[in-house]
């Protein structure tokens, strides 16, 4: 264990003293940090960069024509034409107006010919109705 414990402290002070993580002058050349409200945590490893791996090259372009080559069964595209919104079919749309236009003409009836049908209702059923 003791051997494990100064191999790992020597590794840290062979990282510490090395040219790419320690400042010039080694760590003893290291100012402390100044007492008062300026104080606080400083690093003196702040100013060392990493060192650069090389800057990748960037890709080059898509091309904006990709030839394949053929496939089995391949064939040319077919263009596909959009869909058309369906349109209502003539005889349902001839049905739904016509409905319409009788509920109209039931009520158009009731409301000018409702004295005359009132009264040709019979009496016991106006009273169930409430129709005076």
């Amino acid at each position: 264990m003791a051997a494990a414990t100064a191999a790992a402290r020597e590794a840290v002070e062979a990282a510490m003293n090395s040219p790419l993580t320690a400042p010039k002058g080694g760590p003893a050349a290291a100012e402390p940090a100044a007492p008062g409200p300026t104080a606080g945590p400083s690093s003196s490893f702040a100013s060392v960069t990493p060192p650069s791996l090389g800057v990748p090259k960037p890709a080059d372009p898509a091309p904006d024509l990709v030839i394949r080559p053929p496939r089995e069964r391949a064939s040319l595209p077919v263009p596909v034409p959009p869909r058309r919104a369906r349109a209502l079919p003539m005889p349902v749309a001839v049905a739904i107006a016509a409905g319409i236009v009788l509920v109209f003409a039931i009520a158009a009836g009731a409301y000018f010919f409702g004295d005359d049908l009132i009264a040709k209702i019979p009496p016991e059923w106006r009273t169930v109705l409430n129709l005076h």
